[in-house]
C-alpha cells in the first residue's frame, strides 16, 4: 500500500463522493461546508487536486499556511503543483527593508496563477490576502519573454529589467540581479532555480543558457525564458501622481519639521525613480492588487475554519488602525498616509465571489453528524489511540484492528525498528496482500494518524506521534547549492595586505604600464607613503591582512630589516607550537583505542529519521567521525560549525554508534540549561530504542544523582549528559567508550587537564560553535583532526538587525510583532541586580505577554522550570543573562533584544544573535545602547559591524574573521595572538604549515633564508614560479572584465593553475562568461601554458630578446649536454645552464615552435631521468 492507495481508499467513501458531486454543482459565488478531523485535511486537499482546477487554501494564520504546505509535500504533492504565498512580515507604517526571498516567492506564485490553464494549488494566510501587491495590469505590462534568434537591442532588455526592479551587479549570484558584459547579459529571473546567460550577435539573440551561480559556468541551453518583475512595488506614473497629490494635500501638522522634510525628500527621490532601502514604506500608493485578483474564476477556494479567518482578518484591521493611531500621535506618520493593507471586508467580499469549500475541523474525535442539518458534509475520520512508547499496547491494538478487518498503515521514520517489534510478536508486515503495511515517512511531516471507519472502508493510520510520542518537524524542502571551495583570498581595495617579502601595506588599486597598457600592477602603500608596484604574476605573494578586530596594523617600512626580524620571531613561535601539537598526536598513536562496530541497521535507521536534509559538510564530518571510531587508535576530533549548523546531530549519531558497540557515552556541556536541552533532544530522537539516557547537573536532586551514579557504575545508563559534575571523582563508568565535549574552551584549567588524560584512553569528540579558519585547518591537518561544517541550513534567512538607543516604544513594537506571529522573544539584560527592574518595565509595556526570568544565580529547580516553560511555549518573553549564549535551541524564539549591547564583544554578540533565526522564519535582533555619543569608538564600530553582519553583507566577513581569530586562539593558545597581529593570520598559518611538515618528515627542508633572502638550492628554484619575459602584452583589459575584484580573482586562478586541463577549463569559462578572448588575454593564457611546460622541463626562466629566446636551467646539463643538443635540433645551442634558441628562420608562428621545443625538452628529461 502506498500514498496513492490511501487516496483510493478515501475516494471510495460515499461521503467523499457526495462532497465531490456538491463541489461540481457549485455556481460562481456558491459554497458548501465540510467538517473533518484536522490531520485528514491535507489528504482531502490532495485528492481535490484531481479536479483539474485552480485551488486556493486560505488559512487563518501564517503558521497554519506553512504547516499545510509542509504536510501536503509529505503526502507526496509535488512542489511544482503547490505554492506558498507568504505574508510580508512587517508591521504597517513601519520602515523596514523588505526580504527579497519572501517577495520573490510571492511574485513567482502570482506568475503561476496568471498563466493560462493554471491548475496551481496556492496556500495563503488571511494576512497575506490582505496585503497589497502589484496589480495584474502592471504585472502583465512589465513581464516579457525572450527567445533565440529574436531581434532586440541589448539596452532594451537591460532597461526593461531595471524597470522591474532588477539590480546591476558585477556577478549574478542571487535572484533579482543582472550583469552586462559587452554582448552578454546575465539575469537571474524570479521563479527560476538558475540564472540565464543571453549571448548576442549584434542585435540578435544567439543563445540562451542556464548557468551555475556559484562557478558561473553554463549548464544547459534553452530556447526561451520569461522575465517577470522582481519587486512588488514598481514606481509608475499613476502611483507617483497619487503620492504627489498626497504630498500636496497632506496634513503634516502632527509631524515636526524634520519628519516632514524627510517625507518630502523621499517623495522627490521616488519621483525621479531614485529608490532607497526603505522605498517599500510607500508601497501603499503604488500597489493596488491582491492575490484574489490573480485567481482564475473557475477556481475553488478552500477556507480552513472561516470563522477564524474572519476573526484573524478583523484583528489585523484593529492592529493596522492601532499602529496608524500610535504613529500619527507620535508624529512619525502624517494623516491619510496609505497603508500596505486593504480593509478586511474588501478581501472577504472578493473571496465570496468564488466557489468555496468551507472546512470546519475538529482536533478531537467526531461524533456522528449525519443528522445535523447545519453540516452539509462530513467524513467519519477520527483520532487513533496514543501509546507513547508502550509497545505492548500498540501490538494489542494492531491485532484487534486486523481482527476487525481494518487496513493498518504505519507511517514511521523508524521502519526497521517497528518491523522488528512486529515480528517479535508474530506479526509479519512483509506478507504479500497483507492488511498491514509499514511505510517510511519522507521529509516533511504528517501531523498525526487517523481512523477512517464507514460502511465501505476501514482504515487506521498510525504515525510516530501515536507510537512513540514524537513526530518529525515540518520543513520546506529546498534545492541546496554547494559552493566550490575558495582556496583564494579576496583582496579588496583599501584593505590591509601582507606581501611575503615586504610586509604589511595597504592595497590602493591597480595601474597599467606603458601607453598600450601592456601590464597590470597592484599598487601597495607602505609606511611614509612609499609605493610598491607588484606585477600580476606575483599576485600570489600578496594576501589579505587578517588579525583581531579593532586592531589597525602598523605599516612596514620599505628598505629596512624590520620585516625580516618580525618574520624570524614568528617562525620560531610556529616551530614551538608545531612541536607541541605533534607531541600530543604521537602520544595518542602509542595507545590502543576502542574499535567500535560498523553501522548496524538501527544506526542507519536513526540517521534516516533525521528530519532535515544533511548538508555535504555534515555528511563528510559524520563519515570521518565513524572512521575514527572504527579505527584502533583513540579518536580526538574537533568539529567546528556555526550555531544551528547540525553539530548536535553528529554527536547523537556518534553516541548511538558507541552504544551499539556496547559502550557508555558521556556528553559534557558548559551549562545546566544546555544539559537539559541536550537531554530532551537525545531522549526524543532515541525514544524508539532501548537506550537509557540520564543527566547529571544541578537541576537534579541528591537522590536522582545517586541513582544516576549507581547506573553508571553498573552499566545500566547508556548516555549521561552533564556539566563539569561529570568530571568529579565520584563519577565512575563501567564501560566508557566515547566522551563528547561541547565548547571545551569554556571549562576551567583542571577540567581541561582531566580531559587531556581521557584523550589517551577513550574516543573524544569536541564540538565548538567558534569557527576555525580553513587555512589553519589545512596547516595542522594530520596532527589535529578537525572537521568544519560551513554550509548553512537550507531555509535560514539573514537576521534583520537594528541598532538603536533604548526606546520603550521600540521594545513594545518588537515584542508585539513577534507575539502577533505566535513567536517568542529573548530580552537579554546581563545585570542580575537590576533584572527585576527591567521586568517591571516589560510588564508595563506589554501586559499581555507572559514574562519569565532566567539567570545563573537562581535556584536550580526554578531555573529548570522557567527554561522548560519557555521551551514549551508557556512563556512569551525570556528575560535573561548570557546563560542563553551556548547551544540553546528554541526554534520558535525569533526576536532578540539586547540591552546595553555596547558592553559586549563582537564574537559574543554574533553568537548571542545565533540563538534566533533557526526555524526558516525571518528573525529580528535589536541592539540597544545609551546615546551613541556616550559610548566608546570600538563599541560603536562593533554595533555598526553587527548591523552589516548578514550573510549578504560585508560586515559578515569582519564578524567571521574576529570569531576565527578567537577560534585559532582556542586551538593554538592565546600567546600566539601577538605573532598573528604582527604578520597577519594568513602568513602565520603558512609558517605553521611549513613547521608542521618539517617536523613530520624529520627533514630539514631547504627554505628561503629569512635573514638574507637568498635562495638555497635548485629544488627551491623549481618550487618558485618560472620567470617568463617574451615582450608581449599579457593582461586582463578593463573593457573585458570591468570589475576589479573579479579581474583579480581570474588573475589568481590563472596563477594557481597547475595543469593543461585546468588551463583549458578556465579558458572555456572565460569565453562562456565574458565572450571572445582578446589578444592580451590569449597571451596571458599562453604564458601560463609555458610555465606549466617549463616546470616539467626543469626551467627557471625564459627570456626573449628580439629573435632569440634564452632558457635558464635549474641544473647543469652536464653529461647530457651533447644528447640534449641532438634532441633539440638546429637553431638551438645548449650550454651548461642555459639554452639559446634563434627562431629567425623558423616557419609558422614562433609561439607554436616554442611550445614544440619545450615538449622536446620535457620528453628528453623524462627519458634521461628514467635511465639515470
Amino acid at each position: 500500500m502506498t500514498y496513492k492507495a490511501l487516496d483510493k481508499v478515501l475516494k471510495t467513501c460515499p461521503e467523499y463522493q457526495s462532497l465531490i458531486k456538491k463541489i461540481g454543482k457549485l455556481p460562481l459565488g456558491g459554497e458548501t461546508s465540510l467538517r473533518i478531523f484536522r490531520p485528514a485535511i491535507p489528504l482531502i486537499v490532495k485528492t481535490l487536486i484531481d479536479l483539474k482546477r485552480p485551488l486556493m487554501i486560505v488559512a487563518p494564520l501564517s503558521e497554519d499556511a506553512r504547516n499545510f504546505y509542509a504536510e501536503l509535500l509529505s503526502w507526496g504533492v509535488s512542489d511544482q503543483s503547490v505554492f506558498l504565498f507568504p505574508e510580508v512580515e512587517e508591521l504597517p507604517f513601519e520602515r523596514t527593508i523588505s526580504d527579497p526571498e519572501n517577495e520573490h516567492q510571492r511574485l513567482s506564485t502570482l506568475h503561476k496563477l496568471n498563466q493560462l490553464d493554471s491548475q496551481t494549488l496556492v496556500i495563503a494566510s488571511a494576512a497575506a490576502l490582505l496585503q497589497k501587491t502589484i496589480s495584474t495590469q502592471k504585472f502583465e505590462s512589465h513581464k516579457f519573454k525572450i527567445e533565440i534568434n529574436q531581434q532586440i537591442q541589448i539596452n532594451k532588455i537591460v532597461n526593461a529589467c531595471i524597470e522591474m526592479g532588477y539590480s546591476v551587479e558585477p556577478s549574478v549570484i542571487s535572484p533579482g540581479s543582472m550583469s552586462i558584459r559587452g554582448g552578454i547579459i546575465d539575469i537571474f529571473p524570479v521563479g527560476f532555480e538558475e540564472p540565464v546567460r543571453i549571448d548576442f550577435w549584434d542585435d540578435e539573440i544567439e543563445s540562451i543558457r542556464f548557468f551555475n551561480p556559484i562557478d558561473q559556468r553554463s549548464i544547459k541551453s534553452t530556447k526561451s525564458v520569461s522575465i517577470i518583475p522582481c519587486k512588488e512595488m514598481l514606481v509608475d506614473q499613476k502611483g507617483l501622481l497619487k503620492l504627489k497629490n498626497f504630498a500636496i494635500d497632506a496634513n503634516f501638522r502632527n509631524c515636526n519639521p524634520d519628519v516632514k522634510q524627510k517625507y518630502l525628500q523621499e517623495i522627490d527621490q521616488l519621483s525621479t525613480k531614485n529608490e532607497f532601502d526603505e522605498s517599500n514604506f510607500y508601497s501603499g500608493f503604488f500597489n493596488t492588487g491582491t492575490l484574489m485578483d490573480y485567481f482564475p474564476t473557475n477556481g475553488l477556494v478552500i477556507a480552513i475554519d472561516p470563522y477564524k479567518i474572519f476573526t484573524a482578518s478583523k484583528e489585523l484591521d484593529r492592529r493596522v488602525e492601532h499602529q496608524k493611531s500610535v504613529k500619527q500621535s507620535r508624529g512619525d506618520t502624517p494623516i491619510r498616509f496609505a497603508s500596505i493593507y486593504f480593509q478586511s471586508q474588501r478581501i472577504l467580499d472578493s473571496i465570496n465571489e468564488f466557489r468555496r469549500l468551507n472546512i470546519i475541523f475538529e482536533e478531537e474525535n467526531l461524533t456522528d453528524l449525519s443528522g445535523d442539518p447545519a453540516i452539509e458534509n462530513y467524513i467519519p475520520i477520527n483520532s487513533p489511540p496514543v501509546f507513547l512508547g508502550e509497545m505492548g499496547s500498540f501490538i494489542e491494538e494492531i491485532n484487534e484492528r486486523l481482527t476487525l478487518h481494518f487496513k493498518v498503515v504505519i507511517l514511521t521514520a523508524y521502519p526497521q525498528r517497528v518491523k522488528e517489534v512486529l515480528r517479535e510478536n508474530q506479526i509479519d508486515p512483509d506478507l504479500i496482500h497483507s492488511d498491514l503495511v509499514v511505510l517510511k515517512a519522507e521529509y516533511g511531516s504528517i501531523s498525526s494518524g487517523f481512523i477512517l471507519d464507514n460502511q465501505t472502508e476501514r482504515l487506521v493510520l498510525f504515525t510516530d506521534l501515536e507510537i512513540f510520542g514524537v513526530t518529525k518537524k515540518l520543513r520546506q524542502i529546498k534545492k541546496v547549492r554547494h559552493s566550490r571551495d575558495r582556496v583564494l583570498e579576496e583582496i579588496s581595495q583599501g584593505e590591509y595586505i601582507v606581501h611575503i617579502d615586504h610586509g604589511v601595506g595597504r592595497f590602493l588599486g591597480t595601474a597599467f604600464s606603458g601607453d598600450n597598457k601592456e601590464l597590470e600592477y597592484l599598487v601597495l602603500q607602505y609606511s611614509g607613503n612609499d609605493r610598491l608596484y607588484v606585477p600580476m604574476e606575483h599576485l600570489d605573494r600578496v594576501t589579505p591582512y587578517i588579525a583581531a578586530f579593532d586592531h589597525a596594523p602598523k605599516l612596514t617600512r620599505l628598505g629596512t630589516k624590520e620585516w625580516i626580524g618580525i618574520k624570524t620571531r614568528a617562525e620560531k613561535s610556529t616551530r614551538e607550537i608545531a612541536s607541541e601539537l605533534l607531541g600530543l598526536y604521537a602520544g595518542r598513536q602509542l595507545h590502543e583505542g576502542i574499535s567500535h562496530y560498523e553501522d548496524t541497521l538501527w544506526q542507519q535507521e536513526v540517521e534516516q529519521s533525521f528530519p532535515f536534509v544533511e548538508t555535504l559538510d555534515q555528511i563528510e564530518t559524520i563519515n570521518k567521525v565513524k572512521q575514527d571510531m572504527e579505527s584502533q587508535k583513540p579518536m580526538d576530533r574537533l568539529v567546528c560549525g556555526d550555531v544551528g549548523y547540525g553539530k548536535t546531530e553528529i554527536a547523537l549519531r556518534a553516541a548511538f554508534k558507541a552504544i551499539s558497540s556496547g559502550r557508555q557515552v558521556a556528553l559534557l556541556v558548559p551549562t545546566t540549561v544546555l544539559a537539559q536541552q541536550h537531554f530532551l533532544t537525545f531522549s526524543q530522537r532515541l525514544s524508539a530504542y532501548p537506550v537509557n539516557i540520564e543527566m547529571l547537573s544541578r537541576f537534579r536532586s541528591k537522590g536522582e544523582i545517586s541513582t544516576v551514579l549507581d547506573g553508571l557504575t553498573k552499566g545500566s545508563v547508556d548516555i549521561c549528559i552533564g556539566t563539569h559534575r561529570l568530571l568529579q571523582n565520584d563519577v565512575a563508568f563501567k564501560n566508557l567508550g566515547l566522551v563528547i565535549v561541547d565548547e571545551e574552551q569554556r571549562f576551567g584549567v583542571s577540567q581541561k587537564e582531566k580531559l587531556k588524560m581521557l584523550r589517551q584512553e577513550v574516543d573524544v569528540l569536541t564540538l565548538t560553535a567558534t569557527p576555525i579558519p580553513r587555512t589553519l585547518h589545512l596547516a595542522i591537518a594530520g596532527v589535529r583532526d578537525m572537521s568544519s561544517i560551513e554550509t548553512a541550513p537550507q531555509s535560514r534567512l539573514p537576521i534583520k538587525t537594528y541598532v538603536s538607543e533604548f526606546s520603550e516604544e521600540l521594545i513594545r513594537d518588537a515584542i508585539v510583532r513577534e507575539l502577533d506571529r505566535q513567536g517568542q522573544v529573548y530580552f537579554l539584560h546581563n545585570r542580575v541586580k537590576s533584572i527585576n527592574n527591567i521586568r517591571s518595565i516589560l510588564e508595563r509595556l506589554v501586559p499581555e505577554a507572559e514574562i519569565g526570568i532566567a539567570h545563573g544565580q537562581m535556584p536550580e529547580n526554578e531555573l529548570q522550570e522557567v527554561m522548560e516553560n519557555f521551551a514549551l511555549g508557556k512563556i512569551d518573553v525570556l528575560l535573561c543573562t548570557t546563560i542563553i549564549e551556548s547551544g540553546l535551541d528554541i526554534p520558535n524564539a525569533n526576536t532578540l533584544i539586547v540591552n546595553r549591547a555596547d558592553m559586549y564583544g563582537l564574537a559574543q554578540l554574533y553568537q548571542l544573535r545565533g540563538r534566533i533565526g533557526r526555524s526558516g522564519r525571518r528573525a529580528y535582533s535589536y541592539l540597544l545602547s545609551p546615546n551613541t555619543a556616550t559610548i566608546s569608538e570600538p563599541a560603536r564600530n562593533r554595533l555598526k559591524t553587527m548591523l552589516e553582519a548578514t550573510e549578504l553583507g560585508s560586515g559578515f566577513r569582519i564578524a567571521q574573521r574576529d570569531l576565527e581569530i578567537r577560534g585559532a586562539g582556542n586551538i593554538l593558545g592565546s600567546e600566539q595572538s601577538g605573532h598573528i597581529a604582527s604578520i597577519g593570520f594568513n602568513m602565520y598559518t603558512k609558517m605553521l604549515s611549513n613547521a608542521v611538515e618539517e617536523l613530520r618528515t624529520k627533514e630539514v627542508v631547504s627554505a628561503i633564508d629569512v635573514t638574507t633572502g637568498n635562495d638555497n638550492g635548485s629544488d627551491e628554484k623549481l618550487n618558485q614560479d618560472t620567470e617568463i619575459d617574451l615582450g608581449i602584452p599579457a593582461n586582463m583589459p578593463e573593457n573585458y572584465i570591468a570589475d576589479l575584484s573579479i579581474r583579480l580573482e581570474v588573475y589568481q586562478r590563472l596563477l594557481h593553475t597547475n595543469s593543461l586541463e585546468q588551463l583549458e577549463d578556465l579558458e572555456e569559462e572565460l569565453i562562456d562568461r565574458f565572450g571572445a578572448i582578446p589578444i592580451q588575454v590569449a597571451n596571458l593564457v599562453f604564458l601560463i601554458k609555458l610555465k606549466i611546460f617549463a616546470k616539467r622541463a626543469e626551467i627557471v626562466s625564459i627570456i626573449r630578446e628580439n629573435q632569440k629566446v634564452t632558457f635558464w636551467l635549474a641544473d647543469d646539463s652536464g653529461s647530457s649536454k651533447i644528447a640534449l643538443q641532438k634532441a633539440l635540433g638546429k637553431n638551438v645551442h645548449v650550454g651548461n645552464r642555459q639554452i639559446n634558441w634563434n627562431f629567425e628562420n623558423e616557419t609558422g608562428e614562433w609561439q607554436d615552435s616554442l611550445v614544440e621545443l619545450l615538449s622536446k625538452l620535457i620528453e628528453f628529461r623524462e627519458k634521461f631521468n628514467q635511465f639515470s
